[in-house]
């Protein structure tokens, strides 16, 4: 498990000092546990016709400049199908009826550093292929969007674990036996 580094220094229910408990959790003095919970995010894994996998490059940090998948962070009581949804809008311009429906593919855990702090990411990711000839543009946080053929696709340009987990998948799957 990554060492994950968060400052909670006060107990959000009584405003008591915490202390951490077990690297999973921090508890106060008056008993409240706190748990360091994973922030669930989602990623497409986005095919084409020439089996290829759309590629995002990382406009911001953590790992601007490397590769990443259309996705991003639940917000609030989003589920993940929503989340999905709107970060493929937002980072691509793409509407579902632009791809085939999402199924999942895999899920793991991405340290995510962010403002000092190392958070822990739950990465939870779909794949779909495409079903219109609309061309994906870059937006959001994204500085580029390319498709890649799955043959060419270096794992180790990609930024985030799951991720890497995610297309490690589809290139195996997409192997000839």
């Amino acid at each position: 498990m990554p060492d994950y580094h968060v400052e909670m220094n006060f107990c959000r229910r009584c405003g008591a000092t915490l202390r951490l408990a077990e690297g999973v959790a921090y508890v106060c003095e008056q008993g409240h546990t706190i748990f360091l919970n994973a922030s669930p995010a989602v990623g497409l894994v986005l095919l084409n016709d020439q089996d290829e996998v759309l590629l995002l490059e990382r406009a911001i940090d953590p790992g601007k400049g490397l590769l990443d998948i259309p996705g991003g962070f639940c917000d609030g009581p989003e589920s993940a199908e929503d989340a999905l949804r709107r970060e493929i809008l937002d980072e691509v311009g793409l509407d579902e009826a632009d791809y085939t429906k999402p199924g999942y593919l895999v899920s793991g855990s991405d340290p995510y550093d962010y403002g000092g702090e190392t958070l822990p990411v739950c990465g939870i990711i779909f794949s779909a292929r495409m079903a219109s000839d609309k061309q994906p543009k870059a937006a959001d946080d994204a500085a580029s969007a390319t498709w890649v053929k799955l043959h060419e696709l270096n794992l180790d340009q990609v930024h985030f674990p799951s991720v890497r987990k995610g297309l490690k998948l589809i290139i195996d799957a997409a192997r000839p036996t």
